[in-house]
């Protein structure tokens, strides 16, 4: 099974989101790259490093995870991170959804 690399870039000048961006364009300094993390959220929608995702777990417990943060890539494996914790994006005992990203802000 091969990886699929890709990516999408914020377009500093025109505050645009620019969607399957070539890597030719990597050394422009008026983009912003972010790296597809080969996963998707409960909508089918591919998520990408500088998303803001909301997971939630999906047992019903006393102790239920509900998790918001930005989408970051450290220590070889993919986080999401709030500023103060972080937890892995892939558990396969809760759900993502995509609420935002880093540079258009939340959109719920």
């Amino acid at each position: 099974m091969s990886r699929q690399i890709k990516f999408r870039a914020w377009h500093k000048n025109s505050n645009h989101m620019c969607q399957n961006v070539k890597t030719d364009l990597l050394e422009r300094d008026y983009l912003i790259f972010m790296q597809y993390t080969e996963l998707s959220d409960i909508n089918g929608d591919n998520i990408y490093e500088g998303d803001i995702v909301y997971q939630t777990s999906k047992i019903l417990s006393s102790e239920d995870i509900n998790f918001t943060g930005e989408v970051k890539f450290y220590d070889g494996s993919w986080w999401i991170d709030n500023g103060i914790n972080a937890i892995y994006l892939f558990n396969k005992y809760c759900e993502n959804r995509i609420v935002g990203n880093r540079f258009e802000g939340l959109r719920y």
